[in-house]
């Protein structure tokens, strides 16, 4: 993937968790008639978007197919979380499972 294709998915990423936020997104999630297909390892609890790296990984697979270790790589080397941070927005741990790919992650507002 070059580094143009790196930008793309992390813009991607990046307008996924502003979305997440919103109710329609929101209601995807809750309304998923097949959980354990799009949305498998991605949930709202208490309002807010909680996800596995697995789970965002496949998510984000039904747009750009990349394999999970790039993925990884270029999640881990974007700015990310500081452009999330500047809309007021930080990923937290919500459930250690002791390994990084299905620990739960959530996205909270500063």
């Amino acid at each position: 993937m070059t580094d143009t294709m790196s930008d793309v998915l992390i813009d991607h990423l990046f307008s996924m968790f502003v979305d997440s936020l919103k109710p329609d997104f929101q209601q995807r999630i809750l309304n998923d008639p097949e959980p354990d297909r799009e949305f498998d390892d991605i949930m709202i609890d208490d309002g807010r978007f909680c996800f596995t790296l697995n789970g965002l990984h496949r998510l984000v697979q039904t747009v750009y197919p990349i394999d999970y270790y790039a993925f990884q790589q270029r999640l881990y080397a974007s700015n990310l979380n500081e452009r999330l941070a500047e809309m007021g927005l930080s990923v937290v741990m919500h459930q250690s499972t002791g390994k990084v790919a299905s620990n739960w992650y959530r996205l909270e507002e500063l």
